[in-house]
């Protein structure tokens, strides 16, 4: 898995830093990802 899959993604971001995701908008997804889980089990 991780020469398979790992490997080759760390080598695509790492030829075009374009192809990733802001570190900022990962954890502003996860956040309003978890309040909605919050929100649905209250």
């Amino acid at each position: 898995w991780l020469r398979e899959e790992v490997i080759p993604a760390y080598d695509a971001i790492k030829a075009d830093p374009s192809r990733g995701i802001e570190a900022q908008k990962v954890f502003d997804d996860l956040r309003a990802h978890h309040a909605a889980k919050l929100k649905d089990n209250s």
